[in-house]
């Protein structure tokens, strides 16, 4: 019967997230990976891992270069020195505007291809609501504790020396501007780039989860170049938890609001802690 006929074409569609098995001529037959492997992180893109990758580069360079070039244009033709443009806000409105532009960057090449962008971005609210929020946040809170008290007692670390050059953007009058790009525009344009739209595009490859979770971290820590090495490595240790957030919570929202509470609470320290205790 033409009922029972499609019952069983619908029972053979696939329903788990596609992966690369590598054999086929271009680069792999794509095969349903279990949801033992993947759950609860399941997207689905059409972009190919080289090109999500370009992709990434080109929207990386044209974002940073329009706030590192506005910046040291205006600087140019105001005559004053780089910090002391910090007292008029020029370069925090191109920081800004470079933000936007990697959020603009991440949902139109989710359009480009066609796909839905809640399902390639994994925008998807976690299945405990706000206990996987807390639960996440106390988790990358304990880390950052841990790696921090590490290297300042046996290393001799002060994580202070890599707060020191941001110190000027939170003190003048353009403070509240400096929280907006620290606290909302970094979190959202790094994760909706990084951890969204290139990690979607990675995963389904001969990379797997946590290969293509190594390569999207590693892209996003050399973002934080100015750091020393041992802020660096934080950097990289900060997104090795937010990938294991995202694959065990499937929701990029999980961390982007933990990587907005972490930026924010970093500002609201510089802005109000007494400078003698900061040491700047």
């Amino acid at each position: 019967m033409a009922g029972e006929e499609n019952m069983t074409d619908a029972a053979a569609l696939p329903t788990s997230v596609p992966t690369i098995d590598g054999t086929s001529g271009r680069g792999g037959v794509v095969a349903g990976a279990s949801a033992h492997n993947l759950s609860p992180y399941d997207t689905k893109t059409r972009w190919r891992p080289w090109a999500a990758f370009g992709m990434v580069v080109l929207i990386s360079v044209v974002s940073v270069g329009i706030a590192i070039g506005g910046s040291l244009l205006l600087i140019r033709l105001s005559g004053l020195s780089a910090s002391g443009s910090l007292k008029t806000g020029t370069p925090l409105l191109f920081m800004l505007t470079a933000q936007f532009a990697m959020i603009a960057g991440a949902l139109w090449a989710v359009r480009l291809k066609g796909d839905r962008i809640a399902i390639a971005l994994a925008l998807k609210q976690p299945a405990g609501g706000v206990a996987t929020y807390a639960k996440a946040m106390a988790a990358m809170l304990a880390v950052v504790a841990i790696y921090t008290g590490v290297s300042y007692f046996i290393v001799g670390h002060d994580p202070k020396n890599d707060l020191a050059e941001m110190v000027d953007l939170f003190r003048g009058a353009w403070w509240p501007v400096a929280l907006l790009v620290i606290g909302v525009g970094a979190p959202l344009s790094e994760e909706l780039l990084f951890r969204g739209f290139l990690q979607s595009a990675l995963v389904p490859s001969r990379l797997g989860y946590w290969g293509a979770s190594l390569v999207t971290t590693t892209f996003w820590t050399s973002l934080h170049a100015g750091y020393s090495l041992v802020g660096l490595i934080e950097v990289f240790v900060i997104g090795i938890v937010f990938a294991i957030i995202l694959r065990r919570t499937g929701s990029l929202w999980v961390t982007i609001v933990c990587h907005g509470i972490y930026n924010t609470g970093i500002a609201l320290l510089l802005i109000f802690a007494p400078k003698d205790w900061l040491g700047f």
